[in-house]
């Protein structure tokens, strides 16, 4: 272990220098623009999304009072524009950035609710979910805080093609056309968390070993990907985007902190999240905490139904043994070498714990539960942009993962005597 690290270590220092050694002056372009409706009347406080086709770093800015909006210090690449407004249809373009130019993008949206999203899970490239050639649905953050799940396996619940098996907070897992968790392939931040060898309702992909508060977009494909990912791809893709450091392109340095809390009050659910980031030109930080605790569940009308709690009380409505805890640490940081180079580390470290199966228990003495579901992992990208005009990006990734988790089953044999009367 001690030499892998030691190797990593070297070879970050190489790509280091091989970046530095290839700096070219910085390009400095200017993006600006003006949104309106089809009358010409202007659009304030519209979102305008700028994302880097290269490098999938995005920018966000709100039009003024006079619909006018403008991002400044643009690296060069090819860029695609989004524009949003209540009640109006999301429009988009792709640009070009090149030689500290001056460019202007005038929008006219339309009355409408059509919402265009970009994938880059259907082809392992970035293209927008109306030119694929099977079902998408994506997920932004803004999507996952209104629907303000508990456990990610909760978003399954309403998507189109997908539903759930299981309960509880950690427990949930999806199914996809019918299929089982096992045909279905997570990927995270397009590396993957699971192989086909896990497989069966109980025992399978654990998508809890992600927290949803370290979630940034949540891609879904819904039919076979095989071609691109293998045969456990079979009835679709799940790719979760974490959240990333991106860069400042103003002078200085800019700190941010964020805080967000939820509170169930079924399961006497409790999660916190503290994040912390902090940019620059040249580099930038994402730290974050949080601690979950949920406590068994309650159902609806369960009028007859009895259930065995864990500290052995029976009643109608508390489902026993589907408590879990936990916690996640995220740590994310870029290095910016130029416009061009940039590398990326992150590291992940998931801790679950008293998760329980609430299928998996009865009256009869019978119990079972996972003491412990953990998980670890270290990544790094290394990117190179806008090298000719027919190569416009090369990366190379690597990580590290582990995942160990323990299953105990408990069952109760009562003495059985047998009295013989003479």
């Amino acid at each position: 272990m001690m030499r892998f690290f030691r190797q990593l270590i070297f070879s970050s220092i190489l790509l280091t220098f091989f970046s530095f050694s290839a700096f070219t002056q910085n390009n400095q372009n200017n993006l600006t623009g003006r949104i309106s409706d089809a009358n010409g009347a202007t659009l304030a406080g519209a979102k305008v999304s700028v994302r880097n086709q290269g490098n999938s770093e995005q920018f966000t800015a709100q039009t003024d009072a006079s619909g006018n909006f403008s991002f400044s210090n643009l690296p060069n690449g090819k860029y695609r524009i989004t524009i949003e407004s209540n009640g109006f249809s999301t429009a988009s373009r792709e640009i070009s950035l090149k030689g500290n130019e001056n460019q202007t993008a005038d929008f006219t949206l339309s009355v409408g609710n059509i919402v265009e999203n970009v994938t880059v899970t259907a082809t392992r490239t970035q293209v927008a979910t109306t030119d694929t050639a099977v079902p998408v649905s994506v997920l932004t953050r803004d999507n996952i805080e209104e629907k303000n799940v508990n456990t990610i396996g909760d978003i399954f619940r309403d998507l189109p093609g997908t539903s759930t098996v299981n309960e509880g907070a950690f427990q949930v897992r999806p199914r996809i056309r019918g299929l089982e968790s096992n045909r279905i392939l997570i990927l995270i931040d397009g590396e993957r968390l699971n192989n086909a060898r896990t497989s069966t309702g109980q025992s399978g992909i654990e998508i809890g070993l992600v927290e949803t508060e370290q979630i940034e977009t949540l891609e879904v494909v819904r039919g076979a990907g095989s071609v691109l990912y293998g045969t456990d791809a079979l009835a679709g893709t799940v790719n979760i985007i974490t959240k990333d450091a991106p860069r400042n392109l103003d002078s200085g340095f800019r700190f941010g902190a964020n805080f967000n809390g939820y509170f169930s009050s079924n399961e006497r659910g409790r999660r916190g999240n503290l994040a912390l980031t902090g940019s620059s030109k040249f580099f930038s930080f994402r730290v974050a905490q949080s601690l979950e605790r949920y406590e068994n569940y309650f159902t609806g009308d369960a009028d007859g139904l009895i259930f065995r709690t864990t500290d052995g009380f029976v009643s109608s409505r508390e489902v026993g043994n589907s408590q879990s805890h936990g916690g996640n640490t995220q740590v994310t940081t870029r290095f910016f070498f130029n416009e061009n180079n940039d590398l990326r580390l992150s590291y992940e470290r998931r801790r679950a714990a008293n998760i329980g199966s609430p299928l998996l228990t009865n009256d009869f003495g019978f119990n079972a539960w996972f003491p412990f579901s953990n998980r670890d992992k270290f990544g790094g990208r290394y990117e190179t942009r806008n090298i000719n005009k027919y190569l416009a990006k090369v990366s190379g990734t690597f990580y590290w993962q582990n995942q160990y988790r323990a299953f105990d089953n408990q069952t109760i044999f009562l003495p059985f005597v047998n009295s013989l009367s003479e």
